[in-house]
């Protein structure tokens, strides 16, 4: 069954573990915590609830039931649970000095926005300092800032937020996070910042968003022929149909636009 947790195979682990109560462990309490982990991976939130709960009892007052009472704020903020806040603000306040305030404080920040409360998610944001957390945890929170800004609407620190982002990561990845970055900046009206951090993304990722975003921002700096450069092709038959749909809108606009200039 570890094998399979540790490769993700959430529900051959948990068809075991429920079929085959003879060959569990006795006592493993982290053998019931990656199935626990399983049955989140499946949203099945109640059955992982109900076996957290059960290790968090068990585990008193120990290290451990920190542990656990992270993986419930988790379950928590999967589940978009509305008492998930309040529970873990008052369990922070009973346990000041565990080693999981960070991460719990991120968690609350998390829900907090889902729940359309990004004002409150910023606030809880500023008490963590991203320089004190460890790499894993500090990609997480610069994502869930660049987030809350969005919802916001603060648009450069949103991107700042993205490029955080896209300078510890690789791959597809980091490409990702440039587009959101160009996406953020194009928001603010800043076009010009815009196109310069997308002229650096590699050919290979230069796809139909990509030629979108450019023809946007050599759209709204007037210049038109640059921007049916990067449309045109986008309204190909074979083309990505909601790229193509976007571009024929904004060449038929531009159209319009030349028409109505020409009666002037």
């Amino acid at each position: 069954m570890r094998n399979l947790i540790e490769q993700k195979e959430w529900l051959q682990a948990v068809v075991l573990w429920k079929r085959y109560p003879q060959i569990r462990p006795a006592n493993d309490r982290k053998l019931a915590f990656g199935i626990a982990q399983a049955y989140i991976g499946l949203m099945d939130f109640a059955h992982a609830e109900e076996m957290l709960d059960h290790l968090y009892t068990e585990a008193g007052n120990s290290v451990w039931s920190h542990r656990i009472m992270l993986e419930k704020a988790r379950l928590w903020a999967d589940r978009n649970a509305k008492d998930g806040i309040i529970k873990i603000m008052q369990w922070l306040a009973e346990h000041e000095k565990t080693l999981y305030r960070q991460d719990l404080l991120l968690i609350v920040a998390r829900i907090q926005n889902a729940q359309k409360e990004a004002s409150a998610a910023s606030q809880t944001l500023s008490h963590i300092n991203p320089d004190d957390l460890t790499p894993v945890l500090r990609e997480t929170y610069w994502f869930t800032k660049a987030g809350i800004n969005l919802n916001l609407k603060r648009w450069h620190t949103a991107a700042d937020a993205w490029k955080k982002l896209a300078d510890v990561s690789e791959g597809n990845k980091k490409w990702q996070y440039v587009r959101e970055q160009a996406d953020a900046l194009i928001q603010s009206s800043d076009y010009t910042g815009a196109e310069t951090i997308l002229l650096q993304m590699p050919e290979s990722e230069q796809k139909a968003a990509w030629h979108y975003a450019i023809a946007l921002c050599a759209m709204n700096t007037g210049r038109w022929s640059k921007a049916r450069e990067h449309l045109i092709p986008l309204t190909a038959a074979d083309s990505d149909k909601d790229y193509q749909l976007r571009a024929s809108l904004l060449l038929a606009r531009e159209q319009a636009d030349q028409a109505k200039r020409k009666h002037q």
